[in-house]
């Protein structure tokens, strides 16, 4: 029996031997086959797949991420922004309620943090981030409508949710 045959037969696989791929895992025959070929290839074909992985995913998702953190950080900013203006006149702001509106959306961010977690763990992430995106966006654009200062509070404080979903999907 050659070398090949027998590593053909008996694969180790963290620790364990392999024999029926079918047995471990619910492996039909042919997703068996290519998994001992996977685990027979040399080191510089693993390394070959992992570059052209690599590579894959900066061309296909750096520019999406790119762009996520681009619009987030102008959407930081519009608040500041908007106050320049005449946000303060328009929505009959006094006192403290631009630092109110501002420091609102870090209440609905914490509040997010431990439902976020949950769910990211039972939704794919292709789903998740297109729908916290999606989210984030529409409530970052709701803000434009607002007439008073309760409804910016509530944009806000959404805003938070949505933020803290989008920047955690960008994380993992």
């Amino acid at each position: 029996m050659s070398v090949m045959e027998k590593h053909d037969e008996e694969v180790k696989y963290q620790g364990e031997i392999v024999t029926d791929a079918p047995r471990h895992g619910g492996l039909d025959e042919e997703q068996a086959a290519l998994f001992r070929q996977f685990l027979a290839a040399s080191p510089n074909w693993h390394r070959d797949i992992t570059k052209r992985l690599t590579r894959k995913v900066d061309l296909h998702l750096l520019p999406m991420l790119m762009l996520m953190y681009m619009l987030n950080f102008l959407d930081r900013n519009n608040l500041s922004q908007a106050r320049l203006g005449t946000l303060e006149d328009d929505l009959g702001m006094t006192g403290t309620d631009f630092n109110l509106a501002t420091s609102i959306l870090f209440v609905g961010y914490i509040l997010m943090q431990l439902p976020s977690n949950l769910l990211i763990t039972r939704v794919k992430p292709s789903v998740y981030l297109g729908v916290a995106m999606t989210i984030w966006g529409a409530i970052s654009t709701a803000q434009a409508a607002t007439r008073t200062f309760a409804s910016l509070v509530v944009c806000r404080f959404f805003l938070g949710f949505g933020t803290y979903n989008a920047l955690k999907q960008e994380r993992t």
